[in-house]
């Protein structure tokens, strides 16, 4: 009795014969029962590459009023295999930096909202926004840089 097992990446298998173990390179896709396995479309198996692709990336409003509000964060995301995720990193004006998870709803638009602490607000500043999207093979893009600018509270009268 022959069993063939492969690793999820498809770059080694091992075979069990009776109680021996052999270890075969290269042994082609998937496919194949259990009289020794066959070859797959792809050649004995391909590693993605191909980081996702960010379009469309906008954060909404451009500014926020002194009493705060939501920002929306919105992007396209695409990949030749899958996305398998999406975060909006934040720097806020004093320098900290909050990540946001993104969620699609449905195709490949993904969107997130987030609402600054009122203490984020103060003083003036802005809020510098990267998409950024991975795929399961781990590659990773960024989008261009979106910013929101805050418009802290009025000076005290004099």
């Amino acid at each position: 009795m022959h069993k063939l097992i492969c690793s999820p990446v498809r770059i080694r298998c091992i075979v069990l014969v009776s109680a021996v173990v052999m270890l075969a390179a290269g042994c082609g896709g998937g496919g194949g029962g259990s009289n020794g396995g066959g070859g797959g479309s792809n050649g004995g198996g391909s590693i993605d590459t191909t980081a996702p692709v960010i379009s469309s990336p906008s954060a909404t409003p451009d500014e926020l009023p002194p009493i705060g509000g939501t920002i929306t964060i919105r992007a396209t995301v695409t990949d030749n295999i899958g996305v398998a995720s999406v975060t909006a990193s934040i720097t806020k004006p004093n320098n900290t930096t909050v990540m946001v998870a993104m969620s699609t709803s449905s195709g490949s638009t993904y969107t997130a909202t987030w609402r600054p602490d009122f203490s984020d607000l103060v003083p003036s500043g802005v809020f510098k926004i990267v998409i950024i999207a991975k795929d399961a093979a781990g590659n990773t893009t960024t989008s261009p840089l979106l910013t929101v600018r805050v418009e802290g509270p009025p000076p005290p009268p004099s």
